[in-house]
């Protein structure tokens, strides 16, 4: 019998396991916010006006992810891609946001977000920034936009200043910084926008509203 259990022993079969780079991160809590902001921030080397969304899924009080959508004021006119008439600078983007949040229990604690954004910007007359706003109120496609305008890549990172207002709400002030690392050349725009006109420090600010953590662990079995 001593002979058998050893033979059993020496025949086991040891099954290899893949090992992954999250195969210790336990999931304790899960929720869901959503983030309107404003910003200020600078396009064509002067400051214009931003405002913007984020919709974000957090892991465990601490890490977000999720997309964002931001676009300036319609009547932007810089200076450094005006000639004899005003032209405005149109600017619309999106993209996956990543954050970590340091000591979020504490009432006033520091967020860091990242942005991973595409978008398109465009530069025309004034009078036909507008027009393009009407049509868009009216349900219309602005086709002109993107005739005239040029596709970009940006990544953005920030800081912020988180303050827990209230169970469901935080408010955040911070700082950070858009590095345009690719434009498309367009023969039809007016002008084409270069990446350090499109890089810029924005300066934000706003809410964010939702449910911050909801307990997904499994409770252990009692023994009965």
């Amino acid at each position: 019998m001593m002979l058998k259990a050893q033979s059993e022993t020496n025949l086991e079969v040891i099954s290899d396991t893949t090992k992954t780079l999250l195969a210790n991160v336990k999931i304790s809590k899960i929720g869901l916010y959503i983030a309107p902001e404003a910003q200020y921030s600078q396009l064509a080397g002067e400051f214009t006006t931003f405002h913007g969304v984020s919709i974000m899924t957090i892991v465990n009080q601490k890490f977000a992810i999720g997309a964002t959508f931001a676009s300036n004021q319609r009547s932007f006119t810089p200076k450094e891609i005006n000639a004899n008439e005003a032209l405005g600078l149109r600017y619309r983007s999106s993209g996956l946001r990543l954050e970590y949040s340091f000591s979020p229990h504490k009432l006033i604690h520091l967020s860091i977000p990242i942005t991973l954004g595409f978008g398109h910007a465009s530069v025309d007359s004034i009078n036909a920034v507008l027009r393009d706003y009407d049509h868009d109120r009216d349900g219309r496609s602005g086709r002109r936009e993107f005739r005239n305008g040029s596709s970009f890549g940006y990544i953005q990172p920030a800081l912020n200043l988180d303050v827990n207002v209230f169970k469901y709400g935080k408010w955040f002030i911070g700082a950070g910084y858009r590095i345009n690392v690719y434009t498309e050349e367009n023969t039809s725009a007016l002008v084409n926008l270069t990446n350090a006109q499109l890089s810029g420090l924005t300066i934000q600010t706003g809410l964010k509203l939702g449910i911050f953590g909801v307990n997904v662990k499994r409770k252990p079995k009692e023994n009965i």
